[in-house]
């Protein structure tokens, strides 16, 4: 068998000679162009960097100011909301006394003072110990003091002994019997202590007995103003009830109680009126002295024969057995205050708007000079 042999002839792709180019070098002028501008692109670069460096050294000083000024502001608050005692207070400097800090059972002194001189630092010292800059350097540190006048006398609640007679040595005692044409008053001006703005009477007690005779009488006690006389005028502030089944036959304190006679002149006296207003017989008995050795300074007796329609002269000589309980405000007759809150404001940058403020009240409310 014979082999058929087939000849393929392969395509080959032959490659030209291969023809390498040139690459042109720069020339001069090129060159010193390039270095020019890389000298201005450095310059530049360097530039920005010394500014950012200053600039942001300049933000962190500030940063670190603001940051101690809002620090000591926080401390300053927290000081003055204890503090106990004021020794002063001025627009640049405050020293009180705060609670006892370091176990000697003692209050602590601290100050805080600022010398008015815009890059001056804020000091602090606590005690006797060392000065020390609470912040470095300060533009301006103000402060400003929220005060009241205090008052002194009884509380709302708490009642004194405005005014009383009660049986003077060398006295006689006498009855004065109530009817219906027939009252009786008191006339009294407390003797306050100086500086008394207003005061209120609370409760009256009345040295009283049953008549005896019947029990159906209605007795009105009553707080009147007064006229020039020491008279009971129409102007009724406030009364209270008593009733002759609420009397012993025997002579016994009586109590009644008020709540409208509020905000009285300290200088003008008022009038207990006792009236009976109801009941077929006389209504009770009221108690009264006369001629003691030493009668009460501030009262006057009177007595009416026509339902209080006109009184008798007041007399000094007989007084009601009676006290007179109340409350009374006093303003002291110096210029202290109560120290109630303190406005702070510190400034760091020369920026008004960087001011940092703040206030605070003074719990303990401690008094301080004018």
């Amino acid at each position: 068998m014979a082999l058929l042999h087939t000849n393929r002839s392969t395509g080959v792709r032959r490659r030209g000679p291969c023809r390498d180019r040139a690459r042109p070098a720069f020339t001069l002028v090129e060159v010193v162009i390039s270095l020019a501008i890389y000298s201005v692109i450095v310059g530049v670069a360097a530039s920005s960097v010394v500014l950012i460096t200053r600039v942001r050294a300049h933000n962190d000083g500030l940063w670190q100011s603001e940051f101690a000024g809002y620090s000591a502001i926080a401390q300053l608050t927290a000081d003055l909301r204890t503090a106990f005692s004021v020794a002063e207070h001025s627009a640049h400097a405050v020293e009180f006394t705060v609670p006892d800090r370091d176990g000697d059972g003692a209050d602590d002194s601290v100050r805080y003072e600022f010398s008015g001189t815009a890059g001056a630092p804020l000091l602090y010292r606590f005690k006797q110990q060392p000065t020390e800059a609470l912040v470095p350097a300060v533009q301006a540190f103000d402060l400003a003091y929220q005060t009241v006048t205090p008052s002194s006398g009884p509380g709302a609640n708490q009642l004194v002994t405005l005014i009383y007679h009660d049986d003077a040595p060398g006295g006689s005692l006498k009855d004065y019997a109530l009817d219906a044409s027939h009252p009786c008053a008191q006339y009294f001006l407390p003797a306050f202590p100086a500086g008394t703005t207003k005061w209120s009477v609370k409760r009256v007690r009345i040295m009283a007995r049953a008549d005896g005779n019947s029990n159906d009488g209605v007795i009105k006690v009553r707080l009147t103003t007064a006229d020039i006389s020491h008279k009971p005028t129409a102007t009724i502030l406030d009364e209270a009830t008593l009733l002759e089944t609420g009397l012993d036959t025997g002579y016994s304190w009586a109590d009644l109680d008020f709540s409208a006679a509020n905000n009285l002149d300290p200088a003008a006296g008022l009038c207990v009126v006792i009236i009976q207003t109801a009941g077929t017989d006389k209504a009770g008995v009221v108690c009264f002295e006369e001629n003691a050795t030493t009668m009460t300074a501030g009262t006057w007796w009177l007595t009416s024969n026509n339902a209080g329609g006109s009184w008798t002269s007041a007399t000094q000589s007989k007084s009601m057995q009676f006290y007179v309980y109340g409350t009374y405000d006093t303003v002291p007759p110096t210029s202290r205050q109560l120290l109630t809150g303190v406005s702070i404001s510190l400034r760091v940058g020369t920026s008004a708007n960087t001011a940092l403020n703040a206030s605070v009240g003074v719990l303990n409310a401690p008094e301080v000079g004018p």
